[in-house]
Protein backbone atom coordinates (compact mmCIF):
# COMPACT_ATOMS: atom_id res chain seq x y z
CA UNK A 1 0.00 0.00 0.00
CA UNK A 2 2.87 1.99 -0.26
CA UNK A 3 3.23 2.80 3.57
CA UNK A 4 6.67 2.69 5.05
CA UNK A 5 7.28 -0.29 7.67
CA UNK A 6 10.00 0.22 10.15
CA UNK A 7 11.86 -2.72 12.10
CA UNK A 8 12.24 -2.52 15.97
CA UNK A 9 10.70 -0.99 18.72
CA UNK A 10 10.81 2.69 17.51
CA UNK A 11 9.64 3.99 14.07
CA UNK A 12 11.92 6.53 12.21
CA UNK A 13 9.60 9.40 12.44
CA UNK A 14 9.08 11.83 9.63
CA UNK A 15 6.39 14.11 8.18
CA UNK A 16 8.45 14.67 5.13
CA UNK A 17 7.08 12.40 2.22
CA UNK A 18 8.17 13.44 -0.83
CA UNK A 19 8.43 13.29 -3.86
CA UNK A 20 11.14 14.70 -4.06
CA UNK A 21 13.95 13.73 -1.93
CA UNK A 22 17.04 15.82 -1.09
CA UNK A 23 20.88 14.70 -0.33
CA UNK A 24 23.74 16.65 0.16
CA UNK A 25 27.17 16.13 1.81
CA UNK A 26 26.45 18.55 4.90
CA UNK A 27 23.08 16.92 5.29
CA UNK A 28 22.40 14.44 7.69
CA UNK A 29 21.16 10.91 7.85
CA UNK A 30 20.25 11.23 12.10
CA UNK A 31 17.04 13.71 12.28
CA UNK A 32 17.69 14.60 8.53
CA UNK A 33 13.74 14.35 6.66
CA UNK A 34 14.90 13.91 3.34
CA UNK A 35 13.07 17.84 2.49
CA UNK A 36 14.96 20.63 1.24
CA UNK A 37 15.56 22.52 4.22
CA UNK A 38 16.55 19.18 5.94
CA UNK A 39 18.24 17.09 3.47
CA UNK A 40 19.76 13.79 3.40
CA UNK A 41 23.72 12.72 3.73
CA UNK A 42 23.38 9.87 1.61
CA UNK A 43 22.05 8.38 -1.43
CA UNK A 44 20.85 5.06 -0.02
CA UNK A 45 18.97 7.19 2.78
CA UNK A 46 16.82 8.77 0.42
CA UNK A 47 16.30 5.22 -1.54
CA UNK A 48 15.15 3.68 1.49
CA UNK A 49 12.45 6.47 2.28
CA UNK A 50 11.59 7.37 -1.69
CA UNK A 51 9.17 4.06 -1.89
CA UNK A 52 6.38 5.56 -3.77
CA UNK A 53 6.83 5.08 -7.77
CA UNK A 54 7.62 8.08 -9.39
CA UNK A 55 10.00 9.20 -6.43
CA UNK A 56 12.85 11.67 -7.32
CA UNK A 57 16.33 11.72 -5.58
CA UNK A 58 18.31 15.11 -5.89
CA UNK A 59 21.40 14.86 -5.27
CA UNK A 60 23.86 17.84 -5.17
CA UNK A 61 27.67 17.89 -5.87
CA UNK A 62 30.07 16.32 -3.82
CA UNK A 63 31.37 12.54 -3.51
CA UNK A 64 29.37 10.11 -1.29
CA UNK A 65 31.39 7.35 -0.02
CA UNK A 66 28.99 4.42 -0.25
CA UNK A 67 27.49 1.55 -2.23
CA UNK A 68 23.92 1.95 -2.92
CA UNK A 69 20.96 -0.70 -3.50
CA UNK A 70 17.56 0.87 -5.26
CA UNK A 71 15.48 -2.46 -3.33
CA UNK A 72 13.02 -2.61 -5.95
CA UNK A 73 12.88 1.32 -6.12
CA UNK A 74 11.00 2.30 -9.52
CA UNK A 75 12.57 5.86 -8.95
CA UNK A 76 14.56 8.78 -10.30
CA UNK A 77 18.41 8.78 -8.97
CA UNK A 78 19.52 12.25 -10.07
CA UNK A 79 22.97 14.09 -9.34
CA UNK A 80 23.44 17.67 -10.13
CA UNK A 81 26.60 16.90 -12.77
CA UNK A 82 28.43 13.58 -13.62
CA UNK A 83 31.86 15.84 -12.94
CA UNK A 84 30.65 16.48 -9.60
CA UNK A 85 28.65 14.12 -7.98
CA UNK A 86 30.20 11.11 -7.03
CA UNK A 87 29.70 7.55 -5.70
CA UNK A 88 32.93 6.43 -4.24
CA UNK A 89 32.28 2.27 -3.24
CA UNK A 90 35.72 2.79 -1.69
CA UNK A 91 36.33 -0.95 -2.54
CA UNK A 92 33.95 -2.05 -0.46
CA UNK A 93 31.75 -3.72 -2.61
CA UNK A 94 30.14 -3.02 -6.04
CA UNK A 95 28.95 0.53 -5.86
CA UNK A 96 25.51 0.13 -6.88
CA UNK A 97 23.31 -2.73 -7.14
CA UNK A 98 19.77 -2.70 -9.55
CA UNK A 99 18.53 -6.11 -8.86
CA UNK A 100 15.16 -6.37 -7.97
CA UNK A 101 12.88 -6.16 -10.89
CA UNK A 102 13.03 -2.63 -11.29
CA UNK A 103 11.80 -1.58 -14.13
CA UNK A 104 11.94 1.45 -17.17
CA UNK A 105 10.71 4.00 -14.62
CA UNK A 106 14.09 3.81 -12.86
CA UNK A 107 16.73 6.40 -14.14
CA UNK A 108 20.25 6.85 -12.94
CA UNK A 109 21.60 9.35 -14.20
CA UNK A 110 24.41 12.78 -13.35
CA UNK A 111 27.16 10.49 -11.69
CA UNK A 112 30.55 9.16 -11.59
CA UNK A 113 30.87 5.88 -10.25
CA UNK A 114 33.91 5.03 -8.91
CA UNK A 115 36.03 2.93 -7.16
CA UNK A 116 34.04 -0.01 -6.99
CA UNK A 117 35.27 -3.76 -5.84
CA UNK A 118 32.94 -6.59 -6.88
CA UNK A 119 33.81 -9.80 -4.90
CA UNK A 120 32.63 -12.71 -2.91
CA UNK A 121 30.31 -15.02 -3.69
CA UNK A 122 27.81 -15.29 -6.56
CA UNK A 123 26.37 -12.68 -7.32
CA UNK A 124 28.55 -10.42 -5.32
CA UNK A 125 31.38 -10.82 -7.73
CA UNK A 126 29.51 -9.25 -10.92
CA UNK A 127 29.71 -5.84 -11.44
CA UNK A 128 32.28 -3.52 -10.22
CA UNK A 129 30.39 -0.30 -10.75
CA UNK A 130 26.86 -1.41 -11.59
CA UNK A 131 24.99 -4.40 -11.28
CA UNK A 132 21.76 -4.87 -13.36
CA UNK A 133 19.76 -8.06 -12.37
CA UNK A 134 17.14 -10.52 -13.59
CA UNK A 135 14.17 -8.50 -15.22
CA UNK A 136 15.02 -5.23 -14.73
CA UNK A 137 15.17 -2.62 -17.55
CA UNK A 138 16.29 0.79 -15.76
CA UNK A 139 18.03 3.26 -17.56
CA UNK A 140 21.51 4.54 -17.10
CA UNK A 141 22.36 7.75 -18.32
CA UNK A 142 24.92 10.88 -18.44
CA UNK A 143 27.76 9.04 -16.02
CA UNK A 144 31.04 8.10 -15.81
CA UNK A 145 31.81 4.85 -14.53
CA UNK A 146 35.86 4.40 -14.23
CA UNK A 147 38.12 2.58 -12.12
CA UNK A 148 35.73 0.21 -10.80
CA UNK A 149 37.09 -3.97 -10.50
CA UNK A 150 35.86 -7.06 -10.09
CA UNK A 151 37.81 -10.25 -9.28
CA UNK A 152 35.75 -12.51 -11.53
CA UNK A 153 33.40 -10.37 -14.17
CA UNK A 154 32.18 -7.40 -15.36
CA UNK A 155 34.73 -4.35 -13.96
CA UNK A 156 32.44 -1.68 -14.88
CA UNK A 157 29.12 -2.88 -15.63
CA UNK A 158 27.28 -6.25 -15.26
CA UNK A 159 23.99 -6.81 -17.37
CA UNK A 160 22.20 -10.18 -16.20
CA UNK A 161 19.06 -11.06 -17.61
CA UNK A 162 18.27 -7.48 -18.55
CA UNK A 163 16.86 -4.69 -20.46
CA UNK A 164 18.53 -2.07 -19.65
CA UNK A 165 19.46 1.39 -21.69
CA UNK A 166 22.83 2.45 -21.07
CA UNK A 167 23.13 6.05 -22.91
CA UNK A 168 25.55 8.93 -23.27
CA UNK A 169 28.09 7.07 -20.87
CA UNK A 170 32.14 6.61 -20.40
CA UNK A 171 33.23 3.42 -19.41
CA UNK A 172 36.69 4.03 -18.79
CA UNK A 173 39.81 2.01 -16.70
CA UNK A 174 37.98 -0.61 -15.46
CA UNK A 175 39.18 -4.35 -14.87
CA UNK A 176 38.11 -7.74 -14.68
CA UNK A 177 39.78 -10.57 -13.53
CA UNK A 178 38.04 -12.87 -16.04
CA UNK A 179 35.74 -11.53 -18.24
CA UNK A 180 34.15 -7.92 -19.75
CA UNK A 181 36.43 -5.08 -18.36
CA UNK A 182 33.98 -2.45 -19.42
CA UNK A 183 30.86 -4.05 -19.55
CA UNK A 184 29.81 -8.17 -18.78
CA UNK A 185 26.34 -9.38 -20.26
CA UNK A 186 25.05 -13.10 -19.78
CA UNK A 187 21.90 -14.66 -19.52
CA UNK A 188 18.86 -13.36 -21.66
CA UNK A 189 17.91 -9.93 -22.81
CA UNK A 190 18.20 -6.92 -25.56
CA UNK A 191 19.71 -3.90 -23.98
CA UNK A 192 20.29 -0.62 -25.76
CA UNK A 193 24.07 0.20 -25.44
CA UNK A 194 24.03 4.02 -27.11
CA UNK A 195 26.16 6.79 -27.75
CA UNK A 196 28.87 4.88 -24.98
CA UNK A 197 33.00 6.02 -25.04
CA UNK A 198 34.18 2.29 -24.09
CA UNK A 199 38.00 2.36 -23.21
CA UNK A 200 41.18 1.71 -21.10
CA UNK A 201 39.31 -1.22 -19.87
CA UNK A 202 40.95 -4.54 -19.96
CA UNK A 203 39.57 -8.55 -18.40
CA UNK A 204 40.70 -11.57 -19.55
CA UNK A 205 38.00 -12.09 -22.40
CA UNK A 206 36.59 -9.04 -23.61
CA UNK A 207 38.39 -5.89 -22.20
CA UNK A 208 35.28 -3.64 -23.35
CA UNK A 209 32.26 -5.77 -23.81
CA UNK A 210 31.97 -9.61 -22.80
CA UNK A 211 28.82 -11.28 -23.56
CA UNK A 212 27.45 -15.08 -22.85
CA UNK A 213 24.22 -16.67 -22.73
CA UNK A 214 21.45 -14.97 -25.66
CA UNK A 215 22.81 -11.51 -24.54
CA UNK A 216 21.69 -9.85 -27.69
CA UNK A 217 22.61 -5.78 -26.86
CA UNK A 218 22.57 -2.91 -29.68
CA UNK A 219 25.36 -1.20 -29.70
CA UNK A 220 24.97 2.16 -31.14
CA UNK A 221 26.83 5.42 -31.88
CA UNK A 222 29.61 3.93 -29.55
CA UNK A 223 33.48 3.99 -29.65
CA UNK A 224 35.17 1.46 -27.88
CA UNK A 225 39.05 1.55 -28.24
CA UNK A 226 42.13 1.05 -26.22
CA UNK A 227 40.48 -1.77 -24.72
CA UNK A 228 42.82 -4.84 -23.92
CA UNK A 229 41.94 -8.37 -23.71
CA UNK A 230 44.48 -10.48 -21.86
CA UNK A 231 44.15 -13.82 -23.90
CA UNK A 232 43.34 -13.75 -28.00
CA UNK A 233 39.55 -13.17 -27.04
CA UNK A 234 38.49 -9.89 -28.64
CA UNK A 235 40.48 -6.60 -27.04
CA UNK A 236 36.95 -4.83 -28.20
CA UNK A 237 34.42 -7.09 -28.36
CA UNK A 238 34.33 -10.73 -27.31
CA UNK A 239 31.00 -12.95 -27.77
CA UNK A 240 30.23 -16.64 -26.74
CA UNK A 241 27.89 -19.58 -26.81
CA UNK A 242 24.16 -17.61 -28.36
CA UNK A 243 24.92 -14.43 -27.60
CA UNK A 244 24.28 -11.88 -31.03
CA UNK A 245 25.39 -8.02 -30.79
CA UNK A 246 23.22 -5.85 -33.23
CA UNK A 247 26.49 -3.20 -33.93
CA UNK A 248 26.14 -0.24 -36.12
CA UNK A 249 27.28 3.50 -36.45
CA UNK A 250 29.89 2.40 -34.11
CA UNK A 251 33.73 2.92 -33.95
CA UNK A 252 36.20 -0.33 -32.93
CA UNK A 253 40.04 1.04 -32.75
CA UNK A 254 43.28 0.10 -31.22
CA UNK A 255 41.44 -2.55 -29.32
CA UNK A 256 43.62 -5.65 -28.63
CA UNK A 257 44.50 -8.60 -29.35
CA UNK A 258 41.52 -8.33 -31.86
CA UNK A 259 38.49 -5.97 -32.60
CA UNK A 260 35.92 -8.36 -32.12
CA UNK A 261 35.81 -11.88 -31.33
CA UNK A 262 33.27 -14.63 -31.43
CA UNK A 263 33.43 -17.97 -30.17
CA UNK A 264 31.73 -21.65 -28.93
CA UNK A 265 30.86 -23.63 -26.45
CA UNK A 266 29.84 -27.34 -27.36
CA UNK A 267 26.94 -26.68 -29.89
CA UNK A 268 26.32 -22.92 -28.73
CA UNK A 269 27.31 -20.07 -31.37
CA UNK A 270 28.01 -16.66 -31.17
CA UNK A 271 27.21 -14.15 -33.68
CA UNK A 272 27.45 -10.53 -34.93
CA UNK A 273 25.77 -8.31 -36.90
CA UNK A 274 27.95 -4.90 -37.91
CA UNK A 275 26.47 -2.09 -40.11
CA UNK A 276 27.69 1.27 -41.16
CA UNK A 277 30.90 0.75 -38.72
CA UNK A 278 34.29 1.63 -38.71
CA UNK A 279 36.02 -1.09 -38.02
CA UNK A 280 40.46 -1.44 -37.96
CA UNK A 281 41.03 -4.46 -39.91
CA UNK A 282 37.88 -4.28 -41.71
CA UNK A 283 36.04 -7.49 -41.24
CA UNK A 284 39.23 -9.50 -41.08
CA UNK A 285 39.71 -8.21 -37.71
CA UNK A 286 37.19 -10.45 -36.17
CA UNK A 287 38.77 -13.83 -35.31
CA UNK A 288 36.33 -17.05 -35.29
CA UNK A 289 35.82 -20.48 -34.57
CA UNK A 290 33.81 -22.74 -36.86
CA UNK A 291 30.46 -22.67 -36.58
CA UNK A 292 30.02 -18.71 -35.23
CA UNK A 293 28.99 -16.39 -37.79
CA UNK A 294 29.00 -12.47 -39.12
CA UNK A 295 26.55 -10.76 -41.04
CA UNK A 296 28.55 -7.83 -42.38
CA UNK A 297 26.82 -4.95 -43.98
CA UNK A 298 28.28 -3.21 -47.51
CA UNK A 299 28.48 0.12 -45.39
CA UNK A 300 31.51 -0.63 -43.23
CA UNK A 301 34.38 1.22 -43.50
CA UNK A 302 38.18 0.50 -42.76
CA UNK A 303 40.03 4.12 -42.46
CA UNK A 304 41.96 5.75 -38.90
CA UNK A 305 38.63 7.42 -37.80
CA UNK A 306 41.21 10.89 -36.99
CA UNK A 307 40.16 11.31 -33.16
CA UNK A 308 40.74 14.83 -31.65
CA UNK A 309 43.39 13.82 -29.08
CA UNK A 310 43.67 10.31 -27.64
CA UNK A 311 46.53 11.14 -25.83
CA UNK A 312 44.64 13.86 -23.47
CA UNK A 313 41.26 11.53 -23.81
CA UNK A 314 39.34 13.57 -26.41
CA UNK A 315 37.84 10.94 -28.69
CA UNK A 316 35.29 13.62 -30.54
CA UNK A 317 35.47 13.52 -34.38
CA UNK A 318 38.24 15.76 -35.80
CA UNK A 319 37.34 17.53 -39.23
CA UNK A 320 39.15 14.77 -41.14
CA UNK A 321 37.52 11.91 -39.89
CA UNK A 322 36.15 9.74 -42.20
CA UNK A 323 33.42 9.16 -39.53
CA UNK A 324 31.87 12.21 -40.13
CA UNK A 325 28.72 11.61 -42.52
CA UNK A 326 29.15 7.79 -42.66
CA UNK A 327 26.38 6.53 -40.31
CA UNK A 328 22.46 5.94 -40.54
CA UNK A 329 19.58 7.63 -38.72
CA UNK A 330 18.26 3.90 -38.90
CA UNK A 331 18.26 0.41 -39.79
CA UNK A 332 16.06 -2.74 -40.57
CA UNK A 333 17.33 -5.94 -39.42
CA UNK A 334 15.08 -8.68 -40.02
CA UNK A 335 11.92 -7.57 -38.41
CA UNK A 336 13.27 -4.47 -36.05
CA UNK A 337 13.97 -1.62 -36.91
CA UNK A 338 17.00 -0.28 -34.59
CA UNK A 339 16.86 4.01 -34.49
CA UNK A 340 20.01 5.85 -33.85
CA UNK A 341 19.40 8.24 -30.98
CA UNK A 342 19.17 12.30 -32.05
Amino acid sequence: DDTRADIGAYPYLNSYSGPTWYVQTDGSDTDGTGASATPFASIQSAINFATTTGDSVTVAAGTYVENINFRGRNIKVVGEDRETTIVDGNANGRVVTIDNEENSGTLLKNFTIQNGYATGDFPDYRGGGIYCGYNTSPILESLNIINNQSEREAGGIKLSDTNAKIRNVIIKDNYADSEGGGIGGGGSGTPEISNVLITNNSAGKGGGIYLEGSMSPSIINCTITGNIARSTSGGGIACNRTSHPVVFNSILWYNSPSEINLSATESDYSSITVNFSNISGGQNAITMVEGTSVDWGNDNIDAAPAFVDTASGDYHLSDLSPAIGAATASINIGAVTYTAPS
